[in-house]
């Protein structure tokens, strides 16, 4: 099974078990449909309209994930992508989405 079709069975789920994927799953499912969606678009653009679509949730889970693992560890993903949106021979078209998951992660996590 690929890692892009376990995160698909995991977002599937409900209430989604994150002790069972890890960050790199996550992002090696993220380059996958990335990837795929690149090709498709010049041969099959709905097929690449689908792909696209699944990709912020992709990022969601990643970002809920980076919460799970704790406050330090969303902080300092936060601030890598941050750094990459004031670089523009970095940034790309997919990191203010992953940025607004991080942000909408972090009103997840339990206050002092």
């Amino acid at each position: 099974m690929s890692y892009l079709s376990q995160i698909r069975v995991v977002l599937t789920q409900d209430k989604p078990d994150l002790s069972k994927i890890g960050i790199k799953e996550i992002s090696y499912a993220l380059t996958d449909i990335i990837g795929q969606a690149r090709e498709a678009r010049w041969k099959n653009r709905q097929e690449a309209n689908r792909l696209q679509a699944e990709i912020p949730q992709i990022f969601q889970l990643k970002a809920m994930k980076f919460a799970q693992l704790g406050e330090d560890a969303l902080a300092d993903e936060m601030q890598k992508v941050r750094k990459k949106l004031r670089d523009p021979d970095r940034i790309n078209i997919y990191d203010q989405t992953y940025l607004d998951c991080l942000i909408e992660a972090e009103k997840t996590l339990p206050r002092d």
